[in-house]
């Protein structure tokens, strides 16, 4: 499996096609690609990382918070062309949305927002991005 889906049906969100960077340079680069999909909506883009972006931590933390927290939390990746934005909502369900845009200053933008379980699903979609990635630095 080297992808992971986010979202029950329509709307939904694929990350696959990883490359991930070499853990041992934080430096290194790496990229996978990013699906966002729903009500009429199809748009993909590929998106660099360092090992350094720590998306898998944004992930992680996600999951160890599955009692909640207060706000948003956000994850960009470095070019600005993915940003995730976690919102905790009553019944133990995190609403993401998923920002893909081409670069900096886009001349296109997506988003999609979908439900995550707060507890093992969102513990699952952690521990499988962190396989994706491979280790951290």
């Amino acid at each position: 499996m080297d992808t992971l889906l986010l979202g029950h049906g329509d709307p939904r969100v694929t990350l696959q096609n990883f490359a991930p960077p070499d853990s041992g340079d934080p430096y290194a680069g790496g990229s996978f690609e990013v699906v966002l999909e729903g009500d009429g909506l199809s748009a993909r883009r590929s998106v660099f990382i360092f090992a350094h972006s720590n998306m898998g931590l944004f992930f992680a933390e996600l999951a160890e918070q599955w009692r909640g927290w207060h706000g948003s939390k956000l994850w960009e990746s470095p070019d600005h062309d993915l940003v995730i934005e976690a919102k905790f909502r009553a019944g133990g369900h995190v609403e993401m949305t998923f920002a893909a845009q081409d670069g900096p200053l886009p001349t296109w933008r997506a988003e999609v927002t979908v439900e995550v379980e707060g507890g093992e699903e969102m513990s699952k979609a952690a521990a499988a991005l962190a396989r994706l990635l491979g280790p951290d630095p």
